[in-house]
Order: C-alpha cells, then sequence, then structure tokens
C-alpha cells in the first residue's frame, strides 16, 4: 500500500467530521492531487500529524482578512490550491500535540522558505 493510500487513511480515521464532509475517496484525491502541499510527520510507519496548506499571494492574503475570498467555498478551494504565491497558510491541520504541529511546521518552512505563515481556527477566527 502507497503512503499517500495510508495517509488517506490517517485522516479519514482520525478527523472527527471528515466522514460527514466527504467519502473517502475524495480526500483520497485531495492529497494526491495536492502532494505538494501535504506535510506530515511520522514516527516510524505511524502517521502522528498532517496538514494541508496553501502557497498564496500577497493579495490573495488580503482578500481571505477582508472576507472578499471564503476559504469555506470549495469552488474559491480549488482555485486557491493551484495558486503558487510566496505565503504558507494551513487550512486543515490534524495532530494531537504542539510539538507534531512544530515539527510539521519546520518542515514546511525548510521546504517553502516563505514570505509569512498563517492559519485560522477551525471558526475562521
Amino acid at each position: 500500500m502507497n503512503e499517500i493510500y495510508k495517509l488517506a487513511e490517517y485522516v479519514y480515521k482520525s478527523y472527527p467530521k471528515i466522514k460527514e464532509a466527504a467519502p473517502f475517496w475524495r480526500i483520497l484525491s485531495l492529497i494526491d492531487k495536492n502532494e505538494d502541499k501535504i506535510i506530515f510527520v511520522k514516527d516510524g510507519e505511524e502517521f502522528k500529524g498532517a496538514a494541508l496548506y496553501l502557497k498564496l499571494t500577497d493579495e490573495t492574503i488580503e482578500k481571505i482578512i477582508m472576507g472578499i475570498v471564503d476559504l469555506s467555498n470549495p469552488m474559491g478551494m480549488d482555485m486557491l490550491l493551484k495558486e503558487k504565491g510566496d505565503n504558507i497558510h494551513f487550512i486543515y491541520v490534524l495532530a494531537d500535540k504542539i510539538s507534531i504541529i512544530l515539527k510539521g511546521l519546520k518542515q514546511v518552512i525548510e521546504k517553502e522558505n516563505p514570505h509569512s505563515v498563517s492559519w485560522f481556527k477551525p471558526d475562521m477566527k
């Protein structure tokens, strides 16, 4: 079984409300199509955390802050996933410890060398 499939299984089993939002095949497809925007932390063969991020321009970050771009809109999300800006914006994070989040964050910063890093709380504040 390849790593993309195993990661999709981990996300599907670990994210509490994901089964209500999307079938497994859609999660697998999202991860497969956006492998370059996925970061994960493992301990041996066991996944400990994963995240999906966007690579946004300064203009798009400003539109998100102003409420012009809605991150909860699936149609808009497709456009944002294709963007290739210098700013990292996390949209999904799955981890049970802050140390796992920090390891993943360090990996993303080393990989992308972003201008900025941001995220919103699940309630979009």
